[in-house]
């Protein structure tokens, strides 16, 4: 049984096309050697999620699909947060030196959402720390996305659509159909 060896394509920054056929003279076209540049990372910022709640194993793992999670601690103060090989950095924001250590961070470098429980949702705790911070109760397991981009963008977006107030459904429920009836 003879073995067959795939040639590498990729050489020193050179690709290698392989031949093809000229359609009018039936002669193969000769190698042409293309130069590639190296791949630019495309404006890579890391999120930042800070709770104040547990993030439990199967959170873990939605983020875990669309890049490197690591949990801050205290041997990472005096890095650069960019220097850490992750995409999404959790915060625990009841340590109290942990939340003095994200303050001293420059915003503008990293995408920002954060996580915490159902009645701190409107408590503006993080308002004097940024003022664009999306807040959510849970992590976005329904959205069904292929790019890490776009996950990105579902955790740190702020436009969302909100779930209407029940009172206030109600109330405009019975408004409009006393409405509807005096106009009968």
């Amino acid at each position: 049984m003879n073995t067959f060896q795939v040639p590498c394509l990729l050489n020193e920054n050179k690709v290698y096309l392989p031949q093809v056929v000229n359609k009018q003279n039936n002669n193969p076209v000769e190698d042409k050697k293309v130069e590639t540049s190296q791949i630019i990372d495309v404006d890579h910022k890391i999120v930042i999620i800070l709770h104040t709640k547990d993030v439990n194993n199967e959170d873990r793992l939605l983020l875990n699909k669309f890049g490197r999670v690591r949990d801050l601690n205290y041997s990472m103060y005096n890095i650069d947060l960019n220097k850490l090989e992750c995409d999404y950095l959790l915060v625990d924001c009841r340590d109290k030196l942990n939340k003095l250590h994200i303050t001293r961070v420059k915003c503008d470098n990293y995408n920002w959402c954060a996580y915490v429980h159902c009645f701190e949702k409107h408590d503006p705790i993080f308002q004097d720390f940024k003022d664009d911070i999306n807040v959510m109760t849970k992590f976005p397991h329904q959205y069904k996305v292929a790019y890490k981009c776009e996950f990105d963008d579902v955790l740190t977006s702020c436009k969302k659509i909100k779930n209407s107030n029940c009172l206030l459904s109600l109330v405009s429920f019975l408004l409009n159909g006393a409405a509807s009836i005096l106009k009968k």
